[in-house]
């Protein structure tokens, strides 16, 4: 996006407070927690949408906000294999895919991080959650 378009300094404001934000919950990983003795094998979907921060953009109910698309009816557009694909890399998941280039630019500066940390296991229980639950 061309700085040009930011010549309301409010507007160019909230941006920058929506990437920081945005940044801060998903790239690092799984946020820290109070109990860190419990792994993130053993917890819930719903625990692992809130540690990695999946409610800063998409909403703490999967409805969605100014910094991500909703969550919700995700099943009408993905197959578990292919949402697995793109929360392992979504970048490379986009390429070829109007719709997911059409949702990158509607975000943009805001981009979904790549869920690396998490094991097959793990992201198998998220991908579930998002297809069955939101």
């Amino acid at each position: 996006m061309p700085l040009d378009v930011f010549h309301d300094k409010r507007k160019l404001l909230q941006t920058v407070a929506a990437l920081s934000t945005a940044l801060m919950a998903c790239s690092s990983g799984p946020l820290k927690t109070q109990n860190t003795t419990t792994t993130i094998a053993a917890v819930s979907a719903e625990k692992i949408y809130q540690e990695w921060g999946c409610g800063t953009c998409h909403g703490e109910d999967g409805s969605g906000s100014a910094q991500g698309p909703s969550l919700r009816g995700l099943a009408a557009h993905w197959r578990r294999d292919t949402l697995i694909r793109y929360l392992r890399d979504p970048a490379a998941a986009r390429v070829g895919e109007v719709r997911l280039q059409q949702l990158a630019r509607r975000y943009y500066p805001i981009s979904m991080p790549a869920f690396d940390g998490l094991d097959s296991t793990q992201i198998g229980i998220l991908a579930d959650h998002l297809l069955q639950q939101l």
